[in-house]
């Protein structure tokens, strides 16, 4: 994590503790009252849910009514409360005297604004928070089941809840958003972005075929879940990952938001030095060499 994701999160858990918070579920509308500013409803560009306006000395929060999900109108509300609250944000959003400014965030979706980007972390942070819930799932088993009690005890959208999953948990999982077969994003556990192969999967344009997930292909829309689960290998997804190296794969649908949520998880992954023992690929006096190849941050 880097310094300022952590100062974010600090400035999200402050919030917190000034509205005098300490247990789930968070509703961020019910903070936005407390430090003043407004929620209302209002159309807003076609994809976005969320803006910030401003009006001399007052702030409030649109909303826009096409949000698809509960858990994403409390996203976009926590999203905005983050615009408000982080140094800098305000000054440099209304620099231009716009009196309303869209978000083109929300769940991960506009990574290269640093704004954006931000206010994710700070929602995140704002509706999960790190210390209530790393000891939910630090070493606990997975799996979507798992998945859907926290988003149901947090009140937040599966996905978010599946991004927190894996950024916390200390055991191997990617959790990865896809629709129509194209991956849209992935957010892999600290476990495994060791592993320099983890890096490309979020590059790739098309769900590996004879998957849980890409089986699943077509059976979005409607408003039921459909779920399935399947055993593969690393290697069907992480491209240089070990070819023996065993998977477990979750999948759902989320109805008429149209996507599927995947949960992979490596239950066996073991250290990227042990890996290259196990290859064969340098003696044991010399993994110090073998790790100049991996990324470990």
């Amino acid at each position: 994590m880097s310094y300022r994701e952590r100062e974010v999160r600090r400035c999200a858990s402050e919030v917190l503790i000034e509205v005098g918070i300490d247990a789930p579920p968070i509703d961020p509308e019910w903070i936005a009252g407390e430090v003043g500013l407004t929620v209302s409803e209002a159309g807003l560009s076609p994809g976005v849910y969320g803006a910030l306006w401003k009006k001399g000395g007052a702030f409030g929060i649109i909303l826009s009514p096409d949000c698809p999900t509960v858990g994403h109108r409390r996203f976009s509300v926590a999203h905005e409360l983050g615009h408000y609250h982080i140094d800098g944000h305000v000054e440099a959003m209304f620099a231009r005297d716009l009196g309303t400014v869209e978000s083109r965030g929300g769940l991960f979706r506009n990574r290269k604004d640093p704004c954006e980007r931000e206010a994710d972390w700070f929602a995140s942070e704002l509706l999960v928070p790190t210390a209530l819930f790393v000891s939910c799932v630090r070493d606990q088993d997975g799996g979507i089941e798992r998945i859907l009690g926290l988003a149901d005890e947090f009140e937040t959208s599966l996905s978010m809840m599946a991004i927190r999953y894996a950024e916390v948990t200390t055991r191997a999982v990617a959790s990865i958003l896809s629709r129509d077969g194209q991956i849209e994003w992935a957010a892999f556990s600290e476990r495994i972005r060791e592993h320099d192969w983890s890096w490309d999967l979020g590059k790739r344009d098309v769900v590996p075929p004879n998957t849980a997930t890409s089986r699943m292909v077509g059976h979005t829309g409607s408003r039921s879940r459909t779920t399935g689960s399947d055993s593969g290998l690393a290697c069907e997804w992480f491209e240089g990952a070990p070819p023996d190296l065993e998977l477990e794969e979750d999948v759902i649908s989320l109805g008429s938001f149209g996507r599927l949520l995947t949960l992979l998880l490596i239950p066996h992954l073991p250290d990227p030095e042990e890996l290259a023992l196990q290859s064969g690929d340098l003696e044991p006096q010399d993994w110090r060499d073998a790790l100049r190849g991996y990324r470990m941050g």
